[in-house]
């Protein structure tokens, strides 16, 4: 059984995908330019910021580029 400490766990890691992703819509483009680029629907790019989002307890997209700045990701 895991010791509690009382600290609070931190975000699990993002892979480079992802802190690839968050960098692109941090430059300002959007879902559909990144879909298009990546040759996937802007529904997967949604779903994969909704993943992200979910991974650094953030509630929008820009709420997790912002937490992911502040930790160095970006």
């Amino acid at each position: 059984m895991a010791e509690r400490t009382g600290q609070v766990n931190p975000a699990p890691p993002l892979n480079r995908d992802e802190v690839a992703l968050l960098a692109l819509v941090a430059e300002g483009r959007t879902r559909k330019e990144i879909a298009a680029a990546r040759a996937v629907s802007a529904g997967t790019i949604q779903h994969r910021l909704r993943v992200i989002a979910g991974k650094l307890g953030a509630r929008t997209s820009e709420e997790a580029i912002a937490i992911a700045a502040r930790a160095g990701l970006l």
